[in-house]
């Protein structure tokens, strides 16, 4: 599930908000708990897949197998 977040926002054009993010998560029809854990971040803007990964709780929201 990690990696198909991680290929999503590579495909993202930054910045955006989460808006964007979820509008384009339903586009490429991502699964239901990624459009919701996009959803849930924070109001503001991204300037990068790391900028969502790793300035944001996303990770805790989603069940990330080791």
């Amino acid at each position: 599930m990690f990696t198909e977040l991680d290929h999503f926002l590579r495909s993202m054009e930054y910045p955006c908000r989460p808006g964007d993010l979820v509008r384009e998560a339903r586009r490429d029809l991502l699964p239901t708990n990624l459009v919701e854990a996009l959803g849930s971040l924070p109001e503001r803007s991204y300037t990068s897949r790391w900028d969502v990964l790793h300035r944001t709780s996303i990770t805790e929201v989603l069940p990330i197998s080791a």
